[in-house]
């Protein structure tokens, strides 16, 4: 049993259903939204205004102690450190992010502050918005050092 007036007409149908799939498919193709694969970089952790470090932190021999700071406006890090006795001594500073590969390979970098390896001192600095790390360097040193340490953000 054939039915010519459906036949003739199933032919073109399926060819024209088929043709707006594929033009429909090539629209969506050429249409869609590319996306950036997210890149391996943690997301930033904004720190805001108040207390930093405060009690005693013990830096393990020939170590150091690191503290990443991300700011997204001007604050003010102030803050002082000292060690258990007057012999031991450990040194201070502030970097830039950026820096802080190269530092950690002994090598020289820009620094916002320093204070040289001392038994004890202050640091008062005004750092714009950007990434920053506070650095207590306990490197030169074959023993643990206890530091009482008290920094904030203003």
């Amino acid at each position: 049993m054939s039915y010519p007036r459906l036949q003739s007409w199933s032919w073109p149908a399926i060819i024209g259903v088929v043709l707006l799939f594929l033009a429909g498919l090539q629209t969506l193709r050429v249409n869609q939204r590319h996306f950036k694969a997210a890149e391996s970089e943690p997301v930033p952790i904004y720190t805001s205004a108040g207390s930093l470090v405060t009690g005693t932190i013990t830096i393990p021999a020939g170590e150091f102690y690191s503290n990443r700071l991300s700011l997204n406006r001007r604050l003010r890090l102030t803050g002082t450190f000292r060690t258990a006795n007057l012999r031991n001594r450990v040194s201070a500073s502030v970097i830039g992010e950026r820096y802080f590969e190269d530092w950690k390979q002994g090598a020289q970098t820009p620094t916002f502050a320093r204070t040289g390896y001392v038994p004890g001192g202050k640091i008062s600095l005004l750092l714009e918005p950007g990434a920053y790390i506070l650095l207590i360097d306990n490197r030169q040193n074959h023993e643990p050092q206890n530091i009482q340490t008290d920094f904030l953000l203003e």
